[in-house]
């Protein structure tokens, strides 16, 4: 199989995962633009998610916000051979800054290398952890950052 089948089939494995123990994910119109331990990208159409004003609902942008966060933490571990009990999210900030008026895109990190790096010695040394994740929401031909997004999730491991 060549690298951009394995990409395709990789993205759409974890969207049947989504599907499956989220399943809001299934009535959201999601899809996964894009996989990595350094950035994973989640796609919306504004049409399954407009509000009254005929811009993005800002629920629907937080749970975007917070599936892309929990994918792109989901792939890190599977990536990185942690065997996962837990993985939930603690508490989560979102920052609308500017409406949303097109289909949008999340684009999830972790918040910085220096928590991420605190975050593997917690697991290594007590089985549980606590990271920081952000994401920032742009229309899929901007990169503008109109909805900003920060959470803790905690990964208790086997």
């Amino acid at each position: 199989m060549h690298q951009e089948q394995l990409f395709v089939s990789k993205k759409s494995r974890y969207k049947e995962q989504l599907e499956e123990a989220i399943p809001l994910v299934r009535q959201m119109d999601i899809s996964v633009a894009d996989v990595s331990t350094e950035k994973t990208s989640i796609d919306a159409p504004l049409a399954s998610h407009f509000n009254y004003e005929g811009t993005a609902f800002g629920g629907s942008l937080s749970t975007v916000a917070i599936i892309s966060c929990y994918l792109h933490l989901h792939n890190y571990l599977k990536e990185n051979n942690y065997q996962v009990q837990t993985q939930v999210i603690q508490d989560a900030n979102t920052k609308y800054l500017i409406p949303v008026t097109s289909d949008f895109r999340s684009c999830a990190s972790f918040f910085s290398v220096e928590d991420l790096e605190k975050f593997k010695k917690m697991l290594s040394k007590k089985k549980i952890g606590r990271v920081k994740l952000c994401a920032a929401i742009t229309t899929k031909s901007s990169s503008e950052k109109l909805v900003l997004f920060t959470g803790s999730f905690v990964v208790k491991t086997f």
